[in-house]
């Protein structure tokens, strides 16, 4: 009797761990996705599936993938690695999930048209190409709480500036204390920019920095700049811009 109880308990188990590794993703999305995510097409089990394409935070997104990352359980946190194609771009990311609203990304890199961001980010007579590396970004009620890595940006059009693209930037990120401070800097273009980035935990942020036209800047872009008022030796104005995320 004894034996037959352990084998009905082992049989039991065995389809217990069984639905627990083939439990469908379309069922767990039904039950427990948030309203801002979106999936269709969906496929695979919740530790490695799929979906056609969605959306999160109002952003397009196709060709996803997910799988498990069994040692995020290590961290208490729920891990995955995450691909994904943005309209015009790409996203890979390991994302874990932990307590209190907050999400972390580890060895983030994506690239996305600033025009797809529209929905995040609105940012009127601005294009450009974004490019992100992390290795580690954490994100609390959607605020930036913790980044190190970089984000650059080619190709960047200001049409309040110039009708014509400006070049290529990049700032690198750093953080301490839970501040998050960058540098900035221009990589190729018509403007030279050096600058500091701070975001405090309170939301609020300051640029300050340095901007001097190129020889080959356009006249426009020349004229924009005097507003900033006179420049040192070098040419350079100083710019600084302060408010709250």
């Amino acid at each position: 009797m004894a034996s037959a109880k352990r084998l009905v308990a082992a049989g039991v188990a065995a389809l217990l761990i069984g639905l627990v590794l083939t439990f469908p993703a379309r069922i767990a999305y039904q039950w427990f996705a948030p309203g801002e995510i979106t999936l269709s097409g969906i496929s695979g089990s919740v530790w490695n599936g799929a979906a056609a394409q969605g959306s999160a935070a109002g952003m397009f997104l196709s060709d996803i993938t997910w799988r498990f990352r069994p040692l995020s359980l290590l961290r208490l946190k729920a891990g995955y690695a995450v691909t994904a194609r943005l309209p015009s771009g790409f996203v890979e990311t390991g994302i874990a999930i932990g307590t209190g609203n907050s999400v972390q990304f580890d060895d983030l890199a994506a690239a996305v048209p600033l025009a797809s961001l529209d929905s995040l980010l609105p940012m009127a007579g601005v294009s450009g190409d974004l490019n992100l590396q992390f290795s580690k970004l954490v994100l609390t009620d959607g605020f930036p709480t913790e980044a190190e890595g970089a984000v650059g940006v080619s190709g960047l059009l200001l049409r309040a500036l110039s009708d014509t693209a400006l070049g290529d930037y990049r700032a690198q990120l750093t953080t301490d204390d839970g501040v998050i401070t960058g540098t900035v800097e221009d990589v190729s273009g018509v403007l030279d920019v050096s600058g500091d980035l701070v975001v405090d935990p309170d939301r609020t942020y300051s640029f300050v920095g340095q901007v001097a036209a190129g020889a080959d800047a356009p006249a426009a872009v020349n004229e924009q700049l005097r507003f900033l008022g006179s420049p040192d030796q070098q040419g350079r104005r100083e710019f600084r811009f302060e408010g709250s995320l």
